[in-house]
Order: C-alpha cells, then sequence, then structure tokens
C-alpha cells in the first residue's frame, strides 16, 4: 500500500510513517516505494528478506529519498539485485537520496551496474546520511562503494563493513 501511494511524488509530503514492528517480506517480489517526501521512522526494527530483482533504477527498499524526506532508525536484511540495459543506481536502502538517512543499517547483498552503494546508489548535493552502517557484499561495473557509490552530499560517521567489487577497471592507470 505504501509503495503504491508513493508512485505520485507528492503523497507522502507532511507525512509520517512509523513502523512498530518487525517484518519479513519472506516470499514477497518487492518494487522499490518509488518517491518517499515525508518522515519513516523505523523505531530500530528491521525490514528483513527484502529481495528486489528485475529491471529498476533508481532502486533500493526506497528508490527515490526527495530533499524533504527522511529515513530514521531501520534496518533492511535483504537482496537488491537489478540489471538494465542503462546504468542503474542502486543502493540499500534507497536508489537516490536527496534528503536525510540517519541511522540506517543494511545487511545483505546489493548488485547493480553503476552507481551502487550498501546503504545508497547515489546521494545527491542536499543528502546527509549520517551514522548509517552496511555489511554483506556490494556488486558493480563502476561507481561502487560501501556506503554509497556516488556522493555529492555528507556522509559523517558511517561505518561500512561489505565486501565491494568493482568489475571495471579505469584504463588510464
Amino acid at each position: 500500500s505504501l509503495a503504491g501511494s508513493c508512485a505520485y511524488d507528492q503523497w507522502s509530503v507532511g507525512k509520517t510513517v512509523i513502523l512498530q514492528k518487525d517484518l519479513s517480506l519472506e516470499g514477497m517480489l518487492w518494487e522499490p516505494i518509488p518517491s518517499f517526501s515525508g518522515q519513516f521512522k523505523g523505531n530500530g526494527h528491521t525490514i528483513s528478506d527484502l529481495t528486489i530483482t528485475g529491471q529498476y533504477s533508481p532502486a533500493g527498499l526506497f528508490g527515490i529519498v526527495e530533499e524533504q524526506g527522511s529515513i530514521e532508525s531501520l534496518s533492511v536484511r535483504g537482496v537488491v539485485s537489478v540489471s538494465d540495459s542503462a546504468d542503474t543506481t542502486t543502493g540499500g536502502i534507497a536508489g537516490i537520496n536527496h534528503g536525510t538517512l540517519i541511522s540506517c543499517q543494511f545487511t545483505g547483498v546489493v548488485t547493480g551496474d553503476s552507481e551502487v552503494g550498501g546503504i545508497v546508489g547515489r546521494n545527491l548535493a542536499t543528502g546527509i546520511v549520517r551514522a548509517c552502517d552496511a555489511s554483506g557484499a556490494i556488486f558493480g561495473q563502476s561507481m561502487t562503494g560501501g556506503i554509497a557509490g556516488e556522493n555529492l552530499g555528507s556522509i559523517v560517521s558511517c561505518r561500512s563493513r561489505a565486501y565491494v567489487n568493482i568489475e571495471s577497471t579505469d584504463p588510464s592507470i
């Protein structure tokens, strides 16, 4: 229901979503929550068994966290493995972040083409990623990192314990 409502990017403006217990998405093929502009308070709970496969970009539990959006105290466990004929932007929590991600954790596998990160694929200039933690394995062709694949914003006090593998090399080296 949340993902369907967030297909319209203004639906979540001013709304607060509070996770009141751990959730398992076992057996569900999940599509990214397209665009989120509200406050998502995880209250330290875990969304487990996340499985996103297919041709999505941006991809993560959230596709895009908009500038006024925030995700707090959320732990996610699962697999985000996307493919596309064009570039993919893929993260465990969010594909693209314009907003704020605070005290979020991702444990699992993230696979994409470029801009692939354990927490966020692309953190834009207005994006803040603070006190987040990633573990597991991150695979990409280029612009791949434990926390963010590409960072134009702010990453503060984060930790990656993830295995990171980039499949391409810079030919100028």
